[in-house]
């Protein structure tokens, strides 16, 4: 599969590529695999939105698009929905630790920033 089918490109510049094993391995569709590019960008939109908001109420709200985003995402990829399997931790301005949440991953346990504008109090 040529690479730039592979690419997700959000304001013009290619900001990752997709696995070509993975999509091969689950048996991913060309119209399938323009559904999961989709989302990959409906999901860097709400990041953005997420990096110029200061109402923590609303970059909570985002962050639940984000998770709904992951769990279509998982379904189109063909994967069980699990969001422990999720990459939480990584929405902007989410101050949880990075490392350790990304070693917990899978896992039901989740360590949080009581201070985390939008994972904390």
């Amino acid at each position: 599969m040529r690479e730039e089918k592979l690419a997700i490109i959000y304001n013009g510049k290619t900001q990752y590529y997709l696995n070509p094993r993975l999509i091969k391995k689950q048996g991913v569709s060309p119209e399938k695999l323009e559904l999961i590019k989709e989302k990959h960008i409906e999901k860097l939109d709400v990041f953005e939105k997420m990096k110029t908001e200061e109402n923590k109420t609303k970059l909570k709200s985002l962050a639940l698009s984000v998770e709904k985003i992951e769990f279509e995402l998982q379904e189109l990829w063909g994967f069980e929905k699990n969001k422990n399997m999720h990459e939480w931790y990584l929405v902007p301005k989410c101050t949880c630790p990075k490392l350790d949440n990304a070693e917990l991953r899978g896992s039901e346990m989740k360590i949080i920033n009581k201070e985390c504008p939008i994972h904390g109090c």
